[in-house]
């Protein structure tokens, strides 16, 4: 079974004006399932592969038949990849908002690690203060140095404040 090796050459050929389909005669006999009939010798192999027979009305229904068949396992070939690629889409959207999730989380991480210092203005009334004194005395910034001297002290003392905390949350 399987062991001899045979040359089957087919050939399939539609007249376009007739209508008439061009088939071997072995062909013929194989399509309609008649196997059991002697298979003619080829005395002249080319008479015989394109002799034109009429599309009768079974070789039409085999025909139909053959059709259908590839239309169906066409369809349910096109069923199998549309639900492979459906099925990798779903995968896709999964992991893309595995993914979304996962980079909010580490914004979150980093925002709280290092962006939550928020700056409090330190010396406001002083620094305000100064200011008026320039705008008041333009050209003479010599006469606002005790403004300064006050604001400067405050920012030292804040500053030190500041290092203070941050000393004694590292030790802790």
């Amino acid at each position: 079974m399987g062991g001899s090796s045979s040359t089957r050459n087919i050939t399939v050929e539609q007249d376009a004006e007739t209508g008439v389909v061009k088939v071997s005669e072995a062909l013929l006999h194989r399509m309609l399932g008649d196997e059991s009939t002697e298979q003619p010798t080829h005395e002249h192999p080319q008479e015989t592969n394109h002799r034109r027979y009429p599309a009768t009305d079974e070789t039409k229904y085999n025909l139909k038949l053959l059709n259908e068949e590839w239309r169906e396992r066409l369809y349910q070939t096109e069923e199998r990849w549309q639900d492979r690629l459906n099925e990798a889409e779903r995968k896709n959207a999964a992991l893309l908002q595995l993914s979304s999730e996962k980079f909010q989380q580490a914004a979150e991480e980093v925002e709280a690690k290092f962006m939550k210092h928020q700056c409090v203005p330190i010396c406001q009334q002083l620094q305000e203060e100064v200011m008026k004194c320039y705008a008041a005395n333009p050209g003479k910034a010599l006469n606002c140095s005790q403004e300064v001297n006050a604001f400067n002290q405050c920012v030292d003392n804040s500053r030190t404040s500041i290092l203070t905390k941050k000393s004694l949350e590292t030790v802790s």
